[in-house]
C-alpha cells in the first residue's frame, strides 16, 4: 500500500486520539472528565466558602485542594499525548522503510512535559488569584461563579482550553523531534496537515488540510481561528485537532489534491446556510442543535434605572440582559424596528408597555450614534462570535456577540458560532459611543440586531 497513504489514516487515528483525551478532560458529552468533575465539585463547595464567615480563607481550602486536583489528574493525560507521538512517528517512520531513533533522551519530553502541566495548572491559580482578590476588595460575589448568561471566574473552560492546546502541542512537537532524529534525509522530508472533515471543523483547519510544506518551515494559515499566520505545528487554535503525516512528493499520486477537494466541498456545503457557521469544536461542544430552553433565575433581577439614557441602557445590558431593563430595552427595540422575530425572556418578565415606549426614542438614539460611528471609520461588516449552551438556528431580537474568538470558546460548555455581521445590524459596540462595560469587564462585546433587519 502507498506509504503516504498509510500516514495520512495513521494521523487521521491521531486526530481521533486526540479528540478522545480531550473528552478525558471534560465535555459536554463526557461531563464526567477530569476537569468537569474537579470543577462541578469545586463550584459546589465554592458556594459555601462564600457563605462562610471567612470567606477568604474558606475559598482557599476549595482552590487548593482543586489546584492539587487539576495536577493529578492532567498529568497522564499529557504523558500519553508525548507516548502517542512517538509511537505515531516511529509507525510513520517505518512505512517509508526508515528505521526509528531508540534515544529519546535528547527529546527532554519530561521537562517538556512539566511545563506544560505547570501552564494548564496556572489557569487555575490564576483564577484563585482573581478570586481572592474579589473577596478581598469586596466585589460582587457573583463574578466567582457567575449567573444565568456571563461567566464567573471559576469556570472549567480555562483549564480545559489550555489542556486541550498542550495535548496538541506535546503530541505533534513529540512526533517531529522523533522524525527529525530518526532520518538524515532532512532535504527530502516534508509535512502534511491531515484534518478529519465535519461539521465541526474549523475554517483554519479547512483552508490547512491538505497543505504540504518541508519539513523546518511552518505551514501558512488561513480562516479563523487561528493562532497566528504561520505555525510550524498542531495546535493552530483551541481545541485544534489537525494532525501532522509524514510526507514524500514521489508517493502523491494525487493524494493531497483529494484531500483538498473533500475540505472545498464542506466549505461549499456550508456556504449553501448563510445564516450561521460553527466556528469551531470546543470540547465541550453539543453535536445537535437545540432551541433554548425557556427558564426561570432564581436570583432577583438588578435594580431598575430611572432614566433611560443610552449610558445607563449600556450599562444595564452588560449587568444581565434577563434581567427587567434590558428585557424591556429588548421589547423597545422589537416595537421600534417594527421585528417580528421573538424576544428572549427566561424570567417571563411583566411587561410595562408605558416603560417601552419611554425606550424607544433612546433606542433609537443608541442605533443612530452607533451607525455615524461605524460610518465615520469606514467599516462595513465586522466578524463576531457567539458562544451558547444550547445550539440555536433562532437569532432573537437582541443578542450579544464578541469579536474575540477566545472570549466566546471561554463560555462554559457553549458551542461557538461565527458569522460575518454587516454594521448595519450592529446595535451598541464596545468600540462606539455610549458604552459602559458592567461588572463582568469588557468582553469586546457587540449588541447585533436580528437578519431580519435592514437598516
Amino acid at each position: 500500500m502507498n506509504p503516504l497513504e498509510l500516514a495520512v489514516q495513521s494521523a487521521l487515528k491521531a486526530n481521533a486520539y486526540q479528540l478522545d483525551l480531550f473528552a478525558k478532560a471534560g465535555t459536554i458529552n463526557h461531563p464526567r472528565g477530569v476537569i468537569m468533575t474537579a470543577y462541578r465539585n469545586a463550584r459546589r463547595s465554592m458556594r459555601q466558602a462564600l457563605m462562610d464567615r471567612n470567606k477568604i480563607w474558606a475559598a482557599n481550602e476549595v482552590m487548593t485542594a482543586l489546584i492539587r486536583t487539576i495536577r493529578f489528574e492532567i498529568a497522564p493525560l499529557l504523558e500519553k499525548a508525548q507516548l502517542y507521538g512517538l509511537r505515531d512517528a516511529q509507525k510513520q517512520l517505518e512505512f517509508y522503510g526508515v528505521k526509528p531513533t531508540d534515544d529519546f533522551m535528547a527529546l527532554g519530553l519530561q521537562a517538556q512535559r512539566e511545563a506544560a502541566l505547570d501552564a494548564v495548572v496556572g489557569t487555575v491559580e490564576q483564577q484563585w488569584k482573581t478570586t481572592k482578590g474579589i473577596l478581598q476588595v469586596g466585589s460582587d460575589v457573583d463574578l466567582i461563579l457567575g449567573d444565568e448568561e456571563r461567566i464567573g471566574v471559576l469556570r472549567p473552560g480555562d483549564p480545559i482550553a489550555s489542556v486541550s492546546t498542550w495535548i496538541s502541542s506535546l503530541m505533534w512537537t513529540t512526533w517531529g523531534g522523533v522524525v527529525q532524529t530518526s532520518t538524515k534525509q532532512k532535504n527530502r522530508i516534508e509535512k502534511l496537515a491531515v484534518v478529519a472533515v465535519d461539521s465541526r471543523t474549523t475554517d483554519c483547519c479547512l483552508n490547512v488540510h491538505g497543505q504540504h510544506v518541508p519539513f523546518d518551515e511552518p505551514f501558512h494559515l488561513t480562516g479563523t481561528p487561528r493562532y497566528a499566520d504561520h505555525l510550524d505545528w498542531s495546535p493552530f487554535h483551541n481545541y485544534c485537532r489537525t494532525s501532522i503525516a509524514l510526507y514524500y512528493e514521489d508517493y502523491d499520486d494525487g493524494i493531497t489534491d483529494q484531500m483538498k477537494k473533500e475540505a472545498g466541498s464542506e466549505k461549499d456545503r456550508r456556504g449553501e446556510d448563510k445564516r450561521r457557521k460553527l466556528a469551531g469544536l470546543s470540547p465541550l461542544d453539543r453535536s445537535s442543535p437545540k432551541k433554548i430552553r425557556s427558564y426561570r433565575v432564581a436570583k432577583p433581577g438588578g435594580a431598575d434605572i430611572e432614566t433611560p439614557t443610552p449610558t445607563a441602557l449600556s450599562k444595564a445590558w452588560c449587568n444581565g440582559s434577563w434581567y427587567r431593563t434590558p428585557t424591556h430595552m429588548k421589547w423597545a427595540v422589537k416595537e421600534e424596528f417594527g421585528l417580528k422575530t421573538w424576544v428572549w425572556d427566561p424570567k417571563n418578565t411583566a411587561i410595562d408597555q408605558n416603560l417601552v415606549k419611554a425606550l424607544q426614542p433612546t433606542i433609537r438614539q443608541m442605533y443612530n450614534q452607533t451607525q455615524e460611528f461605524f460610518r465615520s471609520q469606514g467599516v462595513t461588516s465586522v466578524r463576531l462570535y457567539r458562544g451558547l449552551k444550547n445550539p440555536t438556528d433562532m437569532f432573537s431580537v437582541l443578542e450579544s456577540w464578541t469579536s474575540d474568538y477566545s472570549t466566546a470558546a471561554r463560555f462554559d460548555g457553549f458551542t461557538v458560532l461565527v458569522e460575518d455581521i454587516p454594521i448595519h445590524r450592529i446595535f451598541m459596540a464596545h468600540v462606539g459611543p455610549n458604552w459602559v462595560n458592567g461588572k463582568f469587564g469588557n468582553q469586546f462585546e457587540y449588541i447585533v440586531l436580528p437578519p431580519e433587519f435592514e437598516g
